[in-house]
């Protein structure tokens, strides 16, 4: 697999003109734990890194890596250490390679001007971002068991939802149960956000205590072999659901009827607006996004948004309405898109 993603994005490289791509976001995407990825145009690829567990490239495609340090420190049997600045040991292996044009996944203003100090065309591309778009059948797996984490801390989430309880008590109860299922850790601090809190859209867990009638949103998610997952749900506490509640399910209901492949991502964001209806301007977010090494990852649904689904990708779909005065309400799952539809992988 590590292997087709490295032909996929020489594809990319080759398109754009390239020498070669610095992956030095999404490293885990191509099996690396750390360091970033030099993916030359023509040649093998090479790991820049300033320590590895050189065991856990066995059996994999990088033969050679180059370690960098600051300063001097101990080395290991046939390693090769650069001491500096990283930009000089990055330069030099470009010098060594004969890289002219190169692509990043990130580069920051110094970064740039140095290398552009010695001749190196350096520019900033989503290509790998693309690339990661469709999960392949592995990744759907590895999602489908984060999602399934993600589901059982949301049940222990709504057992614990009654007066007397507070917010912070019930997210480190579901972090815990998470925990215990196999998550390794969570891709962003689980939010449990009660009466007035409930109308911030990624409010923080407090000491509040929850109090009969109000509502409360809960938003949580796993961290599974590096892939992360999502879903929220609003609960009304020794209540059933509100309007308020019941009108964010329903809109959820309708726009998944509408995704599969070829969608727009803003017409589905725009449907969602159109359902809400005169609430619309109370829906202060966009309608959802991709899941996978990171929470969020293109595609976007927003209202800006220029992508076009297609089967593969995960998303989520998540309306919201947050009235103050009255209580805020979001409802979101993660959905897989395919040629005619979605499957919902959160329950």
């Amino acid at each position: 697999m590590i292997r087709q993603r490295l032909r996929r994005l020489r594809e990319k490289i080759a398109a754009e003109k390239l020498d070669a791509f610095l992956v030095n976001r999404s490293i885990r995407y191509f099996g690396l734990p750390s360091g970033s990825l030099l993916v030359p145009l023509d040649g093998a690829p090479i790991v820049l890194s300033g320590r590895i567990d050189f065991e856990l490239l066995k059996g994999s495609p990088f033969k050679e890596i180059r370690v960098f340090c600051e300063a001097e420190v101990p080395t290991r049997k046939d390693e090769k250490l650069f001491i500096g600045e990283f930009w000089k040991f990055l330069l030099s292996i470009l010098q060594e390679v004969g890289i002219r044009r190169i692509g990043m996944e990130k580069v920051s203003l110094t970064l740039l001007r140095k290398l552009g100090a010695e001749g190196i065309d350096c520019l900033e591309l989503p290509l790998v971002e693309e690339l990661r778009m469709i999960k392949s059948r592995e990744e759907i797996e590895i999602l489908k068991k984060s999602a399934k984490i993600a589901s059982e801390g949301m049940k222990v989430a709504a057992q614990l939802i009654e007066p007397g309880r507070t917010e912070r008590e019930i997210a480190a109860e579901v972090e815990y149960t998470m925990r215990k299922l196999g998550s390794d850790g969570t891709p962003f601090p689980t939010i449990v956000a009660s009466g007035p809190n409930s109308w911030i859209p990624h409010a923080s867990s407090t000491d509040r205590v929850l109090q009969k009638g109000e509502h409360v949103v809960v938003d949580l998610g796993a961290t599974y072999r590096g892939y992360a997952s999502d879903m929220t749900r609003t609960f009304r506490v020794k209540k059933g659901d509100s309007g308020l509640i019941k009108k964010v399910r329903n809109v959820q209901k309708e726009i998944m009827k509408e995704v599969r492949e070829g969608v727009k991502a803003c017409e589905l964001d725009s449907l969602a607006r159109k359902k809400l209806g005169r609430d619309a301007k109370f829906f202060v977010h966009g309608l959802g996004h991709g899941v996978g090494l990171e929470i969020h990852e293109r595609p976007s649904l927003s209202p800006s948004s220029k992508d076009v689904l297609q089967a593969g990708m995960v998303i989520t779909i998540e309306p919201g309405l947050y009235l103050p005065g009255k209580g805020g309400a979001r409802w979101e799952d993660m959905v897989m898109v395919k040629k005619e539809g979605c499957e919902v992988i959160t329950t």
